[in-house]
């Protein structure tokens, strides 16, 4: 019994000193370090919540994010419904873009008080990344109340309102925002989607690039303005908004999707597929990337591998008829009649449908 009670002391001992030492790290900004005596603290006291926690910080400093959900979902287990702990856990997973399981982590976290309102706001972001519009809203304006001159909370607030076609409460946000910063990047970029909407293409590239010389550091904006040209068939301008706005945020897996479409137009098809393939690592759930994938292996004459991702596609993208056609067409092509002639009946029950609803 004393010879387990001394070992046992003796691990205590030299998990709280790795601990220690990490923390030393951490503060000297040593990450790589820092992890290192974390897990080795971990192994002597795997039950040590805050260790777990605050391994979790480091990896989300480091931007690994699927390391960091990982370390405090660890953590959330050994203490579960600790508010600072699930709006970490929260974050990360929104920061992985997985938006649809952090919600209930960021709905959790309101109960932080060091964390309430960022956790509405990046509630309120979740929902408008999965397009549920009145519940954006209702985060937002919750949020609103804490940070009534938020440019970014503003600026969301107007694109849901618009997304959800409320077009007098998105005017009184897009008032509060000019009000507050008529000079603003986001403001000058809501003008020009605005322009863009309603078909004033100079009016609108004017805004864009007056948002982008007011915070050309901001990677959304010259997607904005690449995502105008490539819309206005302006492939060539869309290529250096797209590749900027990667240099500032290397993750974006929709600039990666719109190079690798301006790439395979203009017949670079291996190109295509590397810009594709970036686009899927960085965010494997875009059905419009599946297509594209497979499209141009299409070119490539690999159809037996074109079909996987057509099926992909048209899973992720249930209503568009794009993936029918494409998988129907390529197992005619391979020599599957029948299979490739149900796709493209299944298109045309889509097509019907299209037509019944307009």
């Amino acid at each position: 019994m004393l010879l387990f009670v001394a070992l046992l002391f003796a691990q205590t001992e030299a998990a709280d000193l790795s601990f220690r030492q990490a923390a030393r790290l951490m503060q000297e900004g040593k990450l790589d370090a820092a992890i290192r005596e974390y897990r080795l603290g971990l192994k002597a006291a795997p039950g040590a919540y805050q260790a777990y926690n605050n391994l979790g910080v480091l990896y989300f400093r480091k931007q690994d994010f699927p390391q960091a959900v990982a370390a405090y979902r660890e953590a959330e287990r050994l203490r579960p419904n600790d508010p600072e702990i699930v709006f970490n856990l929260g974050l990360a997973l929104f920061q992985a873009r997985d938006f649809q399981a952090a919600i209930p982590y960021l709905t959790a976290g309101i109960s932080s008080k060091a964390h309430a309102t960022d956790a509405r706001y990046l509630l309120g972001f979740a929902y408008f990344e999965l397009s549920q519009w009145k519940q954006a809203a209702e985060q937002l304006e919750i949020a609103r109340e804490s940070r009534p001159d938020s440019e970014e909370l503003l600026y969301l607030l107007v694109r849901t309102y618009q997304e959800s076609k409320q077009p007098d409460k998105a005017v009184e946000a897009f008032e509060h925002l000019l009000r507050k910063n008529p000079d603003s990047s986001l403001a000058h970029e809501l003008a020009g989607l605005a322009h863009d909407g309603l078909r004033e293409p100079a009016e609108a590239e004017k805004s864009f690039k007056k948002a982008i010389a007011a915070s050309p550091d901001m990677p959304e904006l010259h997607f904005a303005l690449g995502y105008f040209y490539w819309r206005s068939n302006r492939l060539q301008e869309a290529i250096p908004m797209f590749q900027e706005e990667i240099r500032i945020y290397p993750k974006s897996a929709a600039s990666q999707y719109y190079l690798g479409d301006i790439a395979f137009r203009q017949n670079q098809v291996s190109e295509a597929v590397s810009h594709f393939k970036r686009a899927l690592e960085i965010d494997p759930g875009r059905g419009e990337v599946y297509l594209g994938l497979g499209k141009a292996y299409v070119r490539l004459s690999r159809l037996t591998e074109s079909i996987s991702l057509f099926r992909t596609a048209a899973e992720l993208l249930p209503e568009a008829v794009g993936p029918r056609y494409w998988l129907g067409r390529t197992l005619i092509a391979i020599g599957q009649k029948d299979a490739g002639e149900q796709e493209l009946a299944k298109m045309k029950m889509l097509m019907g449908q299209k037509r019944n609803n307009n």
